[in-house]
């Protein structure tokens, strides 16, 4: 026998018809066969007990995809098409940040899930890039600012020294001088003067150290990291 308006017996564990029961149930399977034709059709089971979640089972793409709408949205994705079986976690606003940042990584470079291209995409807001940082779009009090350790150039008598590539402080020796390049005209110009201190900023080729006197001299550079 097929029943068309039914409810859940707990007693019994069983259907029996509303025709059974006084007045309507408040849970009743309104149709002993449902039937949801429709593109990403879905089905949504709500609790009302204490402690109960609110649950949809729906179609998407040819997955079967079982999610928990109450809190944390989580999700057990069936893919048939490829044999496998995901458990996802949308992450919220109101989960902690720690939450999200483990979940991020998820996405990084070597990643599980890393989001292909990431390495490179750096590169579109570099200098020339498609989404460049405009002229003035950060300002110095936004770059981080750290003096590393302090380095120890020794010179000898008529020698220059190549200063490496960076920013620095420079303390130079008492006949030693920091010149820099200039290839338009060809020449060495003086940056800081013999005994001086000053900021350089070194291409890691232009920029050196030059001792004219007649012993070896240290000079001290401080980088700006």
């Amino acid at each position: 026998m097929s029943y068309r308006e039914v409810f859940y017996n707990e007693k019994t564990g069983g259907l029996v018809p509303i025709s059974e029961k006084a007045e309507e149930p408040a849970d009743v399977l309104r149709y002993s066969d449902i039937h949801v034709k429709k593109e990403k059709p879905a089905v949504v089971l709500e609790g009302t007990e204490s402690g109960a979640i609110k649950v949809s089972l729906k179609e998407d793409g040819g997955k079967i995809v079982l999610r928990d709408e109450t809190n944390a949205v989580d999700e057990m994705v069936v893919d048939r098409a490829n044999d496998r079986v995901d458990f996802k976690r949308d992450v919220r606003h109101s989960d902690t940040g720690a939450s999200l940042l483990s979940h991020g990584s998820r996405h990084d470079i070597g990643g599980p899930d890393e989001i292909p291209g990431l390495a490179s995409h750096g590169s579109r807001h570099g200098y020339g890039g498609a989404d460049s940082i405009p002229d003035n779009g950060l300002r110095f009090s936004q770059i981080d600012k750290v003096f590393g350790d302090t380095s120890t150039v020794t010179v000898n008598a008529g020698a220059t020294s190549t200063i490496p590539k960076g920013i620095y402080y420079v303390f130079c020796g008492a006949n030693t001088t920091v010149e820099v390049y200039d290839a338009t005209n060809a020449t060495w110009r003086t940056l800081i003067s013999a005994g001086g201190a000053g900021l350089v900023i070194s291409d890691g080729s232009n920029v050196r150290l030059n001792n004219t006197g007649t012993a070896a001299e240290d000079s001290y550079l401080i980088p700006i990291l």
